[in-house]
């Protein structure tokens, strides 16, 4: 049986990672954490949990003591230095160390390749981070992601970025299922 805990599982790029893994391994048991516990998907292989990432001793509580893969999929561009910890330094450190604690294969990893200045240097400086930690790391590196159920307003200007993404690669949109699709190839392999 493949364990893999997923930090923002319930998001729609989560949500797609969790649909394929399952149709790939049918006993593949998926630990979502989230602020909420709550997730759209229902199926007995999937365990919601309410989760404060701050609180990585009373998270650990709540999961099994062994685990293939631990995927950070938090994150987001920030706009205060205390946002950016708590968007995404927090949930990087927390995944490392449920990975450690739990003996996980892999750390699955969202980088970036579009958005402020700022974002896209701390996702690479985690990414350098959570590499130094001597787990290994998989990375995945999207533009905008857009597909399945994503609906804000970034979802809206898919068109001016598949235009954009003639002229620039680093404007192309991409599917999420390719997404979700590159991140468990790299972590399975």
């Amino acid at each position: 049986m493949t364990t893999i805990i997923m930090l923002g599982g319930n998001g729609y790029l989560g949500r797609e990672i969790s649909r394929q893994w399952l149709a790939l391994d049918s006993q593949a048991r998926i630990y979502t954490l989230s602020r909420s516990g709550k997730n759209s998907l229902q199926d007995e292989r999937i365990i919601n949990i309410a989760a404060d990432l701050q609180e990585t001793e009373a998270v650990l509580a709540q999961l099994p003591m062994q685990a293939d893969y631990v995927l950070n999929l938090v994150g987001a561009p920030a706009k205060t230095e205390e946002q950016e910890q708590q968007i995404n330094v927090i949930p990087a450190q927390a995944a490392e160390r449920i990975a450690r604690a739990t003996g996980a294969r892999a750390i699955g990893f969202i980088g970036g390749l579009l958005g402020p200045k700022a974002f896209l240097e701390t996702k690479k400086e985690l990414t350098e981070q959570l590499r130094a930690s001597g787990i290994r790391v998989e990375v995945v590196e999207p533009t905008l992601i857009y597909g399945a159920d994503r609906s804000d307003a970034l979802a809206k200007m898919v068109p001016l970025f598949k235009f954009l993404g003639l002229f620039a690669a680093n404007m192309k949109p991409v599917l999420v299922q390719d997404v979700a699709a590159e991140l468990i190839e790299k972590l399975t392999r």
